[in-house]
């Protein structure tokens, strides 16, 4: 398989790009967004397999709080945030692994923010 034909498995997602978008939002738009879309049942059934994770949402309370509790606890497990950012980055094609290495921390961050948020929409 052609790394190149991993985008036809990416669903569509309707962004509201401009002219005066970032590349570095362009690229978290166009590829990182559909990717963890993509991944979504993935990225739950990880998580679910997590004995911790289901008794830190077990508590839902605030929101907000709901959401700090689920950044934190994946925050603090390292080995799981990469895990969780790797399941994103195996579906890059080389062109874009290229942007990616360029600005790592900073698409890792959003992955990671991306994540944490799809969670919390899911499991709040």
């Amino acid at each position: 398989m052609e790394r190149d034909s991993l985008k036809t498995l990416r669903p569509l997602i309707a962004t509201s790009n401009s002219d005066g978008t970032k590349p570095i939002e362009l690229f978290q738009n166009e590829v990182l967004r559909p990717i963890i879309k993509f991944q979504h049942h993935v990225i739950i059934s990880i998580m679910k397999g997590n004995d911790q994770f289901i008794d830190l949402i077990r508590i839902k309370g605030p929101r907000l709080e709901f959401h700090q509790r689920i950044t934190v606890f994946i925050g603090k497990q390292r080995e799981l945030k990469y895990r969780l950012i790797g399941f994103v980055v195996g579906l890059l094609t080389l062109d874009e692994l290229a942007v990616y290495l360029e600005n790592q921390k900073e698409f890792d961050k959003r992955i990671y923010q991306m994540i944490c948020q799809r969670l919390v929409d899911t499991l709040y």
